[in-house]
């Protein structure tokens, strides 16, 4: 079991790890050319979540999912309401000129 530490050695190590995490982020932003968005942060949020908010966040992702597969219902139907307008489209503009009679 590793040992426990005092509250400054709790902070040195989170402001060491924060430095490595913001190091890390700057040479990512530099080579790649872009923003992580301060994903180091988000870890470091996470890493000291209390377990009960463990319990939240799963609550939060399953509202988020819902919401995502509204999202792809909505989406559906608007696809499906543009095929509609092709199907008419296809049945105005070429069936119906078919059954036209010719005048001549």
């Amino acid at each position: 079991m590793p040992p426990r530490l005092s509250g400054a050695a709790k902070r040195y190590a989170r402001t060491k790890r924060f430095l490595l995490f913001w190091f890390v982020d700057l040479v990512l932003a530099v080579v790649g050319g872009v923003v992580t968005a301060r994903l180091d942060v988000v870890v470091l949020g996470v890493a000291g979540m209390a377990v009960r908010g463990v319990g939240v966040m799963r609550g939060l992702f399953v509202v988020a999912g819902l919401v995502m597969l509204g999202g792809f219902a909505v989406m559906l139907g608007g696809m499906l309401v543009m095929l509609g307008g092709l199907v008419v489209m296809i049945d105005v503009g070429v069936l119906a000129h078919v059954a036209l009679p010719v005048r001549g």
